[in-house]
């Protein structure tokens, strides 16, 4: 995964701490655009680099306006005082009959899952987290919350060439089969139509991001879906501040990259990968399966496509079989735009949509 990241020069960044020198604040590159102010929060201008490899991009001048409100971003674009940005699905219709915007469907690799802590004494069964997937009709968070933008998730690869389109491996909505694995480890549903087990309720607490809409409208959705079918899953919007990921009971989580699938799995379902034992691990939930951790080792040691495919089948095959999430939705990004713009390219998108500026060089704005 290092090649995703850019090369940093040794001899100015040796010995120095990279998170706080000033050579962040003048970024050096072999992009399409230079930084000639950088304001922090706000916006960064570019200029064209007439030397860009591709050959001179066909804009001379980029400004780049830092809006993290989606509503804002929908607002400007409207009176022009912007020309492109990512919206909310739930804005797409107020533009789609507009004389001036248009409105460009990016594909993307990032996905929403619903993530369980492993050290909760309730996950450890692996029948009530099979149950939950079983529970959860994911056509109504793609048709309901996303607006139709996206589709089912079933894996974590979905978007990858080393995917499986085996069906056995997907956890289609299936009540029965849900209320089958939850008797089996012994609940029943009480007068409340709950499920309980010596006197306890099955229930738990979901956790999001309370500065991503989205995430907290899924954890509500999914709560309801839950209580529907007799869990009692409560659902919580917090600050990022107010909790740790690693020690909830359960977290709207979000990951996904268009690049090779040992980047978002390595690091997130090998038990090597624990964030308690490893500070560079992504393994927030604290799971281990040896059977994943033999088949992403196994096929991070060869360069054949092949046997790298069957590997990652057998790593499917595993999370299916031992979940450690329920996987939701993976999003497409609506990119409104100027109609005076011409030249942008769609490409699968990154994790929130990173990437869309991928053909900037290309864009040129032509005032009609």
């Amino acid at each position: 995964d290092t090649l995703s990241f850019g090369m940093l020069p040794k001899h100015i960044l040796e010995g120095k701490d990279i998170n706080s020198d000033e050579f962040n604040n003048k970024p050096v590159g072999t992009g399409a655009y230079k930084v000639t102010e950088w304001k922090k929060g706000e916006y960064i201008e570019f200029v064209a680099n007439d030397k860009f490899y591709k050959g001179a991009p066909k804009t001379k001048n980029i400004f780049l306006k830092v809006l993290a409100d989606a509503n804002i971003r929908l607002l400007q674009l409207k009176s022009g005082e912007i020309d492109a940005a990512l919206i909310d699905p739930s804005g797409v219709k107020s533009v789609e009959k507009s004389k001036t915007l248009k409105v460009l469907r990016f594909a993307s690799a990032d996905y929403r899952a619903l993530m369980f802590n492993m050290n909760d004494e309730l996950f450890k069964d692996k029948n009530v987290r099979k149950a939950i997937n079983y529970a959860v009709d994911k056509s109504s968070f793609v048709n309901v919350l996303l607006h139709g933008y996206g589709f089912e998730a079933h894996n974590p690869i979905q978007t990858s060439w080393a995917n499986s389109d085996d069906k056995e491996l997907m956890f289609a909505y299936d009540p029965k089969k849900a209320d089958e694995l939850l008797k089996q480890s012994g609940w029943s549903k009480n007068k409340k139509g709950f499920y309980e087990k010596e006197g306890k309720i099955l229930g738990f607490e979901i956790l999001a991001f309370n500065t991503d809409p989205f995430r907290v409208s899924l954890a509500k959705a999914l709560s309801s879906e839950l209580v529907k079918f007799g869990i009692d899953a409560k659902a919580y919007g917090k600050p990022q501040t107010a909790f740790e990921i690693s020690k909830v009971q359960s977290f709207v989580i979000g990951w996904g990259s268009p690049f090779d699938p040992d980047f978002h799995t390595y690091r997130i379902f090998g038990s090597f990968a624990d964030v308690d034992k490893n500070e560079n691990g992504w393994n927030y939930s604290h799971y281990s399966d040896e059977n994943v951790d033999k088949a992403l080792k196994s096929a991070r040691s060869t360069q054949n496509m092949d046997e790298r495919k069957k590997f990652y089948k057998e790593f499917l095959k595993a999370i299916h079989d031992n979940p450690p999430f329920v996987f939701m939705a993976y999003l497409d990004f609506p990119l409104v735009y100027n109609n005076e713009i011409s030249g942008i390219k769609t490409r699968n998108l990154g994790h929130h949509g990173a990437g869309f500026l991928w053909n900037i060089h290309e864009w040129q704005k032509q005032v009609k």
